[in-house]
């Protein structure tokens, strides 16, 4: 059965989400066009950080374009260069994102096997979500252009047990994520094996 919905809810719901967003996702790709002196053909997340395109525009990151398959950026040059991107210091990791106080949150550059994690659970998490109703599979795929694995640096000293994430305006379908740590939640994070 299928909830039509209204605003945000059911299928009414996500063909809303999915028109704003595109219309949102064309003037962004617009914009980057004309800063980068460029022929650009698809949205990509760091089209809506204002204040770094230029630096985007030049990066060896927007030049290769999306990766096919997994939306999960796990390439460690990659990585290290939204790190620098993100932010101008290594006290405001993510100011450019409009998130000047992280409370120590960052791109995860220092914890290998972690992003080798996320990059294997959050694609099969993505999967389920798309599952659960028909409406999801179009959210995510309008949503979620990529996801950024998230790190911490002081003066946070132990990861989240039920895990962190965050997203911004300023990098718009992409989403920051650290995985929970506790046994509680390891039926969500590897539900795929269960089935």
């Amino acid at each position: 059965m299928i909830h039509l919905g209204r605003w945000l809810t059911g299928g009414r719901g996500a063909e809303r989400i999915v028109k704003l967003s595109s219309e949102l996702n064309r003037k962004n790709l617009e914009r980057a066009r004309a800063s980068a002196g460029a022929e650009l053909t698809i949205y990509r997340p760091w089209m809506s950080c204002y204040e770094r395109l230029a630096l985007f525009a030049a990066s060896d990151f927007a030049k290769a374009g999306p990766k096919s398959g997994s939306a999960v950026i796990t390439d460690e040059a990659a990585l290290r260069f939204l790190s620098v991107a993100f932010g101008p210091s290594p006290e405001l990791p993510l100011e450019f994102l409009g998130i000047p106080e992280t409370k120590g949150l960052c791109v995860e550059t220092e914890d290998w096997l972690r992003v080798e994690r996320i990059g294997k659970e959050v694609p099969a998490a993505l999967d389920w979500i798309r599952t659960v109703d028909e409406s999801f599979a179009d959210r995510v795929a309008e949503l979620v252009k990529e996801v950024i694995p998230l790190g911490m640096r002081p003066p946070l000293t132990a990861r989240s047990p039920r895990g962190r994430g965050i997203s911004s305006h300023f990098y718009r379908g992409g989403v920051f994520v650290d995985l929970p740590e506790i046994d509680e939640h390891f039926e969500v994070e590897a539900h795929d094996r269960k089935l």
